[in-house]
């Protein structure tokens, strides 16, 4: 279970894991329905990291981190305050107030070294890692700036020993002129070494580079004479090119240097690799995964990676997608499949793609989920359609798509229906000339199957629209009278409205239902204006919700009483199933905001 790994003993996290625990059955991870797979977010190697470089964790919703400049910058911290990181992880109360949020996430920077003036100008700079440091002196609060004797010169040059006390960057041993680094080839500093392969310039143009792991590249106390076999590297020609695995050397190209295109034989463009895929130098052994991946015909989905055996030989010159993907690629770890992989560090929850930012924080397929690989409805091998009056089986779409075309339709594809097979609304007739008229993509519909009733209610026009409206009952009717086809609008005098959040009727004469002819309470939480913290959602509009009824006067009340925790992707897959999950979710607005009452109020 998610969020139960970061909690503490606050109360509005055992909030979040009643809520939590309210939307997760405790079954094993359900994928996503039919054709669709779970919308995981995948790891980069073996196994899954919740930091760098996978990033499977990320901030809970109710911490400092995740409410610092919430609403616009409202959670900021005070001019005279910054925020402390060090309180990344602290947990918030979901009506935590602004001056809360300051005095759990923010420190008072008056009394840190941030704003110590006291680092001598002209040989100290503020340290900022001790910017929240509370002992205010130069020892605590500022760096020394760097002097030669301190400094480290990099290869190839050596200290000026008579500078030692000079600042870097200065020949001065009073003054800084705001120089920080503590090493490199600073001039106050350092002096290049003399006849070295480093300063060497008689590399030949085209043919040789200079050499960086010539033993005389930065020291040459010897004295020895500089040249090119000396100081100088030959660029690589394909004959001391080593191929990859699945790819075989081109030996027409033997003396061809590396990565020359066109291939030249007398001036390298600057490649040194000796081994790879260079084209000037290999070529793709044929009918191999690489060749495959080569040409264009398939290629290992983003869930996957190119396995170590890419250069397999497939003993077949046509393959079909599936023999590709067992055979060539290697399903990717995910966050949420493989998070025992890592332990969430406090305050953390799996990252999942998102929230389900839904208004009822409801997830779907569309949030969690994507087409599954190779199916009928997602077939890999381009030209995969049902033939004319034919459409995808809804038995079948999860099913493997072959990948010839004549097994796919029959795989695949099943007959469309015919219009008459249709039954038509009220007010309409079948359409004789289309009765055996294949239906559009298997689904029959008023506008391709049917017309009107001549002379039917359907068509008439009330003589007074505004009092009165077509009777659903009587639209198939033969008649072109009021008496026949209207019956009165509804009255606003006649409905009753919500009890304890509308204030009254408004000013609608016609309706049928609360939400139109009443006023909202937009002091409690069905009528509330106020918005809900990231990655919560309002109860504002949904009269059945135990906390419809309770006070939003202020953000503080609101953020309290009517705001839910927004499901995420992996509550979604580990419940029983996308569609049994979908039906537990509405009962989680009553349920889970009578518990935010009880233990918030």
């Amino acid at each position: 279970m998610v969020e139960s790994r970061d909690c503490d003993e606050k109360a509005h996290t055992v909030v979040l894991f009643a809520l939590f625990a309210l939307s997760l059955a405790p079954a094993a991870d359900a994928s996503c329905s039919g054709i669709k797979t779970n919308n995981a977010k995948f790891c980069q190697g073996s196994t899954c990291t919740a930091g760098a470089p996978d990033n499977c964790a990320t901030w809970s919703p109710n911490t400092c981190a995740a409410y610092q400049g919430q609403y616009n910058n409202i959670y900021v911290c005070t001019s005279l305050q910054t925020y402390n990181t060090a309180n990344d992880a602290t947990t918030l109360a979901l009506g935590t107030t602004v001056a809360q949020f300051q005095a759990a996430c923010c420190v008072t920077t008056s009394t840190t070294c941030e704003a110590f003036t006291g680092c001598t100008a002209a040989t100290h700079y503020l340290n900022t890692a001790n910017s929240l440091l509370t002992t205010l002196d130069v020892a605590t609060c500022c760096t020394a700036y760097t002097k030669c004797g301190t400094y480290a010169c990099s290869s190839g040059y050596t200290t000026i020993p008579a500078n030692a006390l000079f600042y870097v960057g200065t020949a001065s041993p009073n003054t800084s002129q705001g120089d920080k680094a503590t090493s490199g080839t600073s001039t106050s500093c350092c002096t290049q070494n003399a006849n070295t392969c480093q300063t060497y310039q008689g590399c030949t143009a085209g043919t040789h580079y200079l050499n960086t792991a010539s033993p005389l590249y930065y020291l040459n106390t010897a004295g020895t004479a500089l040249d090119v076999a000396t100081c100088c590297t030959a660029y690589p020609k394909c004959a001391a090119y080593a191929c990859s695995a699945g790819y075989t050397p081109i030996t027409a190209n033997a003396n061809m240097y590396v990565g020359t295109v066109p291939a030249s034989p007398t001036f390298s463009q600057g490649e040194k690799t000796t081994s790879g895929t260079s084209t000037t130098c290999c070529t793709v052994k044929p009918l191999t995964c690489m060749a495959y991946a080569a040409t264009g015909t398939y290629s290992c989905p983003a869930s996957y990676t190119t396995n170590a055996a890419s250069e397999t030989t497939i003993s077949a010159a046509t393959i079909c997608y599936n023999t590709y993907l067992t055979t060539c690629c290697t399903p990717r770890k995910s966050c949420w499949a493989n998070r025992a992989d890592y332990t969430l560090p406090t305050g953390q929850r799996i990252v999942a793609n998102g929230v389900c930012n839904t208004a009822n924080g409801v997830c779907t397929d569309a949030t969690c989920c994507s087409s599954a690989l190779n199916t009928c409805q997602n077939p890999a091998t381009a030209g995969m359609v049902c033939a004319a009056n034919t459409y995808l089986n809804p038995n079948t779409v999860g099913s493997t798509a072959p990948c010839t075309l004549e097994p796919y339709k029959a795989a695949c594809c099943i007959a469309s229906p015919q219009c008459s097979s249709y039954t038509c609304a009220n007010g309409y007739q079948p359409n004789p000339a289309v009765a055996s008229t294949f239906c559009t993509a298997g689904v029959c519909g008023t506008t391709q199957c049917c017309t009107p009733i001549p002379g039917a209610c359907l068509s008439h026009t009330c003589t007074d629209a505004v009092t009165k409206t077509l009777n659903p009952a009587t639209l198939s009717t033969i008649g072109n009278t009021d008496a026949v086809c209207c019956i009165a609008r509804t009255l606003c005098s006649s409905v009753t409205c919500y009890a304890g959040i509308t204030t009254g009727k408004n000013a609608q004469v016609y309706g049928s239902t609360s939400e139109v002819c009443c006023t909202t309470d937009t002091t409690k939480c069905y009528g509330s204006t106020f918005l809900c913290p990231n990655e919560y959602f309002s109860i504002q509009g949904i009269a059945t919700s135990s906390n419809a009824g309770l006070s939003s006067a202020t953000q503080d009340l609101h953020n309290t009483n009517c705001c839910a925790l927004q499901s995420t992707c992996p509550a979604y897959w580990e419940a029983t199933g996308t569609s049994s999950a979908g039906a537990l979710r509405p009962a989680l607005v009553t349920l889970v905001l009578g518990a935010i009452a009880g233990l918030l109020m």
